[in-house]
């Protein structure tokens, strides 16, 4: 949140009103001005606490709030997605490699290989939607920052959402 712009200054509550008055010949002394019996008023009010203003400034702090907080569960959900599809789509290549194998040597029919070929093909359209919901969300959330704080958001989600090292253990 200490990324977002802070409030507007300039929140004024302000009431204008105005009178025109004219008289018709009359001569009284204490319904004309100095100009003349015929004038037009406008009168601004400005109060110096504003229930009104308060409240507006309530509601933009809570839609600020919510929108930040859609948008940050729409980036955690984009990189589970994503870190998952990529765990499926390896575990589906390994299968279609398995396959190959048992093709070339007769075991089973083509069929077994092409269901995994589908299955990859299938993981990597689930694996670019992700890349391009982490994506939006990530300009999302970058845009409702501080101009002046806007790159070094974005590239901290940058490294938020980078796809985990792998380790392996096995030598």
């Amino acid at each position: 949140m200490t990324c977002y712009p802070s409030p507007s200054n300039f929140n004024i509550d302000l009431e204008l009103r105005g009178q025109l008055r004219s008289e018709a010949g009359g001569d009284d002394l204490f319904d004309t001005t100095d100009i003349g019996s015929n004038y037009v008023g406008i009168v601004a009010r400005m109060p110096l606490y504003s229930y009104t203003e308060l409240d507006r400034e309530r509601d933009r702090e809570y839609h600020r709030r919510t929108s930040a907080a859609a948008s940050v569960a729409q980036f955690v959900a984009a990189v589970a997605t994503r870190n998952h599809a990529i765990r499926e789509l390896a575990l589906h290549r390994s299968l279609e490699a398995r396959a190959s194998i048992r093709v070339q040597k007769g075991i089973v029919s083509a069929s077994e290989q092409v269901t995994y070929l589908e299955k990859v093909a299938s993981g990597q359209r689930a694996l670019i939607k992700a890349e391009s919901e982490i994506m939006e969300s990530r300009l999302t959330m970058a845009a409702l920052c501080d101009p002046e704080k806007q790159e070094r958001m974005s590239q901290y989600l940058r490294l938020v959402s980078d796809v985990p090292k792998r380790t392996h253990t096995g030598e």
